[in-house]
């Protein structure tokens, strides 16, 4: 049986949206840690393992560890909980409860309409996890241009060391498969492929 002309878009758009649901959870861990760093002036050495521990949490449990630590404002609070239910039904019950909009264009509109809707309010609950974020840290006496500029250096760090990552992975398959052609006794080629 051939894919509905929508499944492509529908699948693109439930990653896209369970992507940023995982950016939010990323972010409460965040918001966690630093609080834990800035208000209750934890070592350093606590805070990360904090962090490596909320990092492992879904957000209903990180939603409960800051309402008992450091609440957020009630409408943000309410917000995030009600992007938690959404998320679970994209996740767990969109096909259940929407199983005709997998098969038909016309019925998957309303879902279309329900994923673009969460996926907007995500963005605007990132955002304003940013700007308490932000408000936490001018609160605290950090200049947030030096904040915004090192997490820029450390980002550029880590996608460098991931590219230089996989040029040595790549470096090391060309290399097996230079020793491999060698041993067939393909010379002249292995030969070629090692000069690369």
């Amino acid at each position: 049986m051939d894919e509905p002309p929508h499944f492509n878009e529908l699948c693109r758009q439930v990653g896209c949206v369970v992507l940023q649901a995982q950016l939010i959870e990323s972010t409460l861990a965040l918001y966690l840690a630093t609080s834990l760093r800035l208000e209750k002036s934890e070592a350093i050495a606590q805070v990360q393992a904090a962090l490596e521990s909320a990092n492992k949490q879904p957000i209903g449990a990180l939603m409960k560890n800051i309402r008992k630590q450091f609440p957020l404002p009630l409408d943000l609070d309410d917000r995030i909980w009600n992007l938690k239910d959404e998320r679970n039904w994209l996740v767990h019950r969109l096909h259940r409860e929407n199983e005709s909009a997998i098969y038909s264009p016309d019925e998957a509109e309303s879902v279309f309409r329900r994923i673009a809707a969460l996926a907007q309010e995500t963005i605007a609950v990132l955002t304003e996890l940013d700007r308490l974020g932000d408000s936490l840290m001018t609160k605290y006496g950090f200049d947030l241009e030096e904040v915004q500029k090192r997490a820029e250096r450390e980002l550029k760090e880590k996608t460098a060391n991931k590219a230089k990552q996989r040029i040595a992975n790549t470096s090391a398959d060309l290399r097996r498969y230079t020793a491999t052609l060698h041993n067939m006794g393909f010379s002249e080629g292995a030969s070629r492929h090692a000069e690369l």
